[in-house]
């Protein structure tokens, strides 16, 4: 597979991935261009064999939501996760760390999203193989379903605590 993760806070932790032979990760954390993984992921699928995984935070998911359309019709086999805290989480941290500390700090609330049915909306693009996990059990679950299928796109919803923040960043915050 090729990891690929968008410009989020799951970059982070995503560089410590071990992946397996060259051309295996894929980042645009030079530009800061989120939401660009899950359109990247269908020219991954075109180009190559490789099944492209993606990581995408909530907030750039929402920019290129439409791309799954073209991984259904096509039966591009990514698996994309859209990592679902409920904002753009990786601009909160760069503007107020604190955020992520502090119990009774509120988000800056420019940066609070619009809350979304990930899995209906991928079901309406065509992903049949649409699932939400709370979990790290059924992350599991879903990963293993969506990898026993390689035919076909899979979109898993993960929803994350708002505060949470990859250990990587813990000392930044």
């Amino acid at each position: 597979c090729i990891a690929m993760t968008d410009t989020s806070l799951s970059m982070y932790p995503a560089a410590e991935l071990q992946t397996h032979g060259a051309r295996s990760f894929l980042s645009n954390s030079v530009w800061q261009a989120i939401g660009y993984s899950v359109a990247a992921a269908v020219g991954v699928a075109v180009a190559q064999p490789k099944r492209p995984v993606v990581l995408c935070g909530d907030g750039g998911f929402q920019m290129t939501a439409q791309s799954l359309s073209t991984m259904a019709r096509r039966k591009l086999p990514a698996i994309v996760l859209v990592l679902d805290n409920g904002l753009y989480g990786i601009e909160q941290w760069l503007l107020e760390p604190r955020f992520f500390q502090d119990a009774a700090t509120a988000p800056k609330p420019y940066l609070s999203l619009n809350r979304w049915d990930y899995v209906g909306l991928a079901k309406a693009l065509g992903v049949t193989q649409a699932v939400m996990v709370d979990t790290k059990a059924k992350l599991d679950e879903a990963l293993a379903k969506a990898k026993a299928n390689p035919k076909e796109p899979a979109l898993l919803h993960v929803v994350l605590p708002p505060k949470d923040l990859p250990s990587q960043l813990k000392g930044g915050a």
